[in-house]
């Protein structure tokens, strides 16, 4: 039976699975380790590592059985690359004792013909789309190129918190020495690590509780309505996080970010998989290009749009 607990100010700062031991004795500390290994312990919504700190109000999920994860699929090969979907709440990288990574999936869902395969991108957990991948170290090297030299353009969808009134450009530079965030800093004179974002379309928390997933039952009947922006965002080179720190600069951070969002973001609409949506529908570089629409159920006012932004349109156009 799957039970849940509220954590209380004494267990903030704890690890994940000491805590776990505690509220649930006679699983004990090695029972605790093995059921968050498993996937089975969900903290607002999300697995997590054992050695993660607890915080007050923090929303611990023991699942009696782990939760189904979707499998990576594989889209296409052109040339020397292939081309996967990542869906979201897959990583890229296996974890230490967690479920396998897309890396770890890759031969199993590729034709055997395309032998090994080297990731040349790496998506968030909780972001869905296209990674690209390399059949020998010539073809990486050419990718890499594309992007030092700007010839790589990357086209992703996103739900934004707030009405973004028209387009912005962000071109702050990124910190990513700190593995878990990425700090803005002052803008670069030779930064090509930039971000374009285009409002597709306006809408509210109360529709994105039809469009996205179901609302949660925690959620108040009478809560107040946030606007939210379907965004269309562009960057030629990424780094870590770069989409969700720029859009959190920009005023509008991701719909249910947590790590980067306002404290709203946090709140129970983050305990539903995916904590947000951004998916990365588009690719190309010399010789190459692949487009995969978002696999949320949009109407056709949102679904057009995007869809024209993903596989054609040079730059979309506000309605």
């Amino acid at each position: 039976m799957d039970v849940a607990f509220a954590v209380s100010p004494d267990l903030a700062g704890q690890r994940l699975d000491a805590a776990l031991a505690r509220l649930l004795p006679h699983m004990g500390l090695r029972g605790s380790r093995r059921a968050v290994a498993a996937g089975r312990v969900l903290r607002n919504g999300r697995p997590e590592k054992a050695a993660c700190r607890l915080r007050a109000g923090d929303r611990l999920e023991v699942l009696e059985h782990a939760p189904a994860v979707a499998l990576p699929r594989f889209l296409s090969r052109r040339g020397e690359y292939v081309f996967v979907d990542k869906p979201a709440g897959l990583h890229c990288a296996s974890l230490a004792g967690g479920a396998p990574g897309l890396e770890e999936l890759l031969p199993e869902i590729l034709p055997a013909e395309c032998g090994r395969a080297r990731l040349l991108q790496r998506l968030d957990c909780d972001t869905s789309g296209i990674v690209c991948a390399a059949l020998n170290d010539r073809a990486a090297e050419a990718f890499r190129a594309a992007e030092r030299e700007g010839r790589c353009e990357k086209r992703y969808l996103a739900v934004l918190l707030g009405d973004l009134p028209r387009r912005a450009t962000v071109r702050l530079e990124l910190d990513t020495a700190n593995r878990r965030k990425s700090r803005v800093r002052a803008p670069g004179a030779e930064s090509t690590r930039w971000t374009e974002f285009w409002p597709l379309h306006h809408f509210d928390t109360a529709q994105a509780g039809h469009l996205f997933a179901p609302a949660p039952p925690e959620t108040a009947p009478d809560a107040p309505a946030r606007s939210l922006t379907l965004a269309a965002c562009r960057i030629r080179r990424g780094a870590r996080h770069q989409i969700r720190a720029h859009a959190a600069a920009l005023g509008h951070p991701l719909w249910r970010d947590a790590l980067y969002g306002t404290p709203e973001c946090s709140g129970v609409l983050s305990l539903l998989r995916p904590a947000f949506f951004l998916h990365h529908g588009m690719i190309s570089f010399p010789g190459e290009r692949c487009s995969l629409p978002p696999p949320w159920p949009l109407p056709e006012s949102f679904a057009r749009p995007a869809r024209q932004w993903l596989e054609s349109g040079p730059e979309p156009e506000w309605p």
